[in-house]
């Protein structure tokens, strides 16, 4: 008997941690994937989850800049890889992100499309419906926008051989660059060419000179 109760014992050991083994591997899902992915692998139904083993579908995460929402009406997307929008595909939402891209710090949204021309790591450009909303702006080369603490910014040239540092505080990523609002009025002169150097050279002139002895 005393054999028996040890054995037994011993079997609930394994099924305890088995079920907390489980358990943890759902929860991580759920932190990594959100619920409903979660449920989809998890589900005996796999119709859904095989698409994407079989090729049939791709999952992609679309990030948003910063400040900006994906309206609730909004259930297909187009993307696509070179940024051409007369080869973009459909792609249909999915659900909310459980976790968004370190480098763009906006909302993430899973989606799914059946281009077949999307494999694993690749960017690509989204065009998503802004429910009419126009915008006033220039868009400028992805070369032009430079970075310093955290800040994004790009010269203006106000003279023959005289540049201005200018903060960028409303930009988003597009096809040909980045679409700018406020910060620069049409016609003003950027750099799209040695912004970097630019900035090394304002920062090297800030550097208080030591008197020599």
């Amino acid at each position: 008997m005393q054999e028996q109760q040890a054995q037994w014992q011993s079997y609930k050991a394994q099924v305890d941690a088995t079920d907390f083994q489980s358990k943890a591997i759902i929860d991580e899902a759920l932190l990594n994937w959100g619920k409903e992915l979660t449920d989809w692998a998890l589900s005996s139904d796999s119709d859904k989850l095989g698409a994407f083993l079989s090729g049939r579908q791709t999952l992609l995460q679309i990030t948003l800049p910063a400040n900006k929402h994906l309206p609730g009406i909004i259930q297909t997307i187009y993307i696509e890889v070179s940024g051409n929008r007369s080869k973009a595909h459909k792609a249909e939402l999915i659900s909310v992100a459980a976790q968004t891209d370190l480098a763009a710090q906006g909302e993430s949204y899973y989606f799914q499309t059946s281009d077949k021309n999307i494999i694993t790591g690749m960017n690509v450009t989204a065009w998503i419906p802004e429910q009419n909303v126009q915008m006033a702006g220039v868009i400028i080369p992805e070369s032009a926008l430079i970075w310093y603490m955290d800040q994004a910014f790009v010269y203006l040239k106000t003279a023959e051989e005289t540049f201005s540092r200018r903060t960028l505080e409303h930009y988003s990523a597009s096809a040909d660059g980045y679409f700018v609002t406020g910060a620069i009025k049409p016609g003003e002169q950027i750099v799209t060419k040695g912004a970097q150097m630019l900035l090394s050279e304002e920062l090297r002139g800030q550097i208080p000179k030591e008197d020599d002895d």
